[in-house]
C-alpha cells in the first residue's frame, strides 16, 4: 500500500501503539482499512484495533495451522 494510504492515520496510530514506535505504519493501514492485523505482536494489544492470532484465526476459519 503507498504510505499516503495510510498517512493521514499516522498521529491516530502512534497514540495507539506507543510502546514500539516502529509499529504505527501497520496500526494506520488497518485503521485506514478498517480492517484487523494479524500478528502475535504484543504491541497491539491494548490499541482498540482488532487483533488476530494465528491459532484463533485458523480456528474461526476452522483449518489446523499446523
Amino acid at each position: 500500500m503507498p504510505r499516503k494510504a495510510y498517512a493521514p492515520m499516522e498521529k491516530e496510530a502512534r497514540l495507539r501503539v506507543p510502546r514500539d514506535p516502529q509499529d504505527w505504519p501497520v496500526a494506520a493501514l488497518a485503521l485506514s482499512l478498517r480492517a484487523a492485523i494479524w500478528s502475535t505482536d504484543g504491541d497491539f494489544c491494548g490499541s482498540d484495533i482488532p487483533l488476530w492470532h494465528t491459532e484463533v484465526l485458523a480456528a474461526w476459519l476452522g483449518v489446523d495451522p499446523r
